[in-house]
């Protein structure tokens, strides 16, 4: 059994590592875009790029996955740390890829495993993203 003065120390030690972890999880999932208008500006970069770098078709499996990825990390982040999909984004995303919203949530569920898993995978959404964001950052 603790004393009482180490109790409270430690009660108020934990108390104070939470706050911080709460404040790094805000910074981190904090959205870059919130204008669900300028998906398409973000899918138009994203069709430059995959034209000049890539040989698959723009609808393959792997550019759906990288592009919803993407508008994910741009859009909505908290749904890497378990949270809802925000709402419209993927109403924005089916539009945009003219598919059903719900192929976009089964692609979007295990994103981050794929991503973390595949090498040229997260190469190829890493360079996309980050013409991406030079794009909307200028």
């Amino acid at each position: 059994m603790t004393d009482l003065y180490s109790f409270l120390k430690e009660v108020q030690a934990t108390h104070k590592e939470r706050l911080a972890i709460d404040q790094k999880e805000e910074e981190l999932i904090a959205p870059i875009l919130y204008d669900l208008s300028r998906m398409q500006e973000v899918y138009e970069c994203f069709t430059t790029m995959i034209n000049f770098y890539s040989q698959e078709p723009l609808t393959s499996i792997d550019n759906r996955r990288a592009f919803i990825l993407i508008v994910l990390r741009l859009y909505c982040p908290r749904v890497f740390a378990g949270y809802k999909l925000s709402r419209g984004i993927r109403d924005a995303i089916a539009d945009i890829h003219k598919c059903e919203p719900s192929l976009v949530s089964h692609n979007f569920r295990n994103l981050a495993f794929y991503y973390l898993k595949y090498v040229e995978f997260r190469a190829k959404v890493d360079n996309l993203y980050m013409a991406i964001i030079n794009m909307i950052s200028d």
